[in-house]
């Protein structure tokens, strides 16, 4: 559990962000940051980027890892959602080469939208569960 807030199902959590995004308590873009692709809760993501800082665990994508398949965005973020120290994602698809040829799920402590950098395919994730808010983890 991250900063005390319980996991809903999918569906749910979709609901809620859906409902703060209506009503107005979602902040929306940091200043300075790119539109996300799109708002999957608890994640919220940029497609064709990369933050290449802050990476707290990088995953073997060609192994299982604690049973989960990392090569899979949503298997990257299985991973990441019950880990504490995790904020955020960069995930490299299969039809992209990995990293030092193995890896393509980084965890990262946090993620700065506002340093997000180019790269083709890649996708990079902000975990924005703790309290809807799309500004910087609280490790900041």
């Amino acid at each position: 559990m991250k900063s005390g807030v319980a996991f809903l199902p999918f569906w749910a959590t979709l609901a809620v962000v859906e409902a703060m995004m209506l009503v107005g308590s979602f902040s929306g873009p940091v200043e300075g940051c790119p539109p996300p692709s799109w708002v999957r809760s608890p994640y919220m993501c940029w497609k064709n980027s990369d933050y290449n800082e802050d990476t707290s665990l990088k995953i073997n994508c060609r192994k299982k890892f604690n049973g989960i398949d990392a090569s899979t965005l949503e298997g990257c973020q299985r991973i990441c959602t019950p880990c504490p120290h995790c904020f955020g994602l960069t995930w490299i698809p299969k039809n992209r080469p990995y990293k030092d040829g193995n890896y393509c799920c980084f965890l990262k402590r946090k993620v700065l939208c506002n340093k997000l950098t180019r790269r083709t395919g890649w996708v990079t994730c902000k975990w924005i569960g703790y309290d809807g808010d799309s500004a910087d983890s609280p490790e900041n």
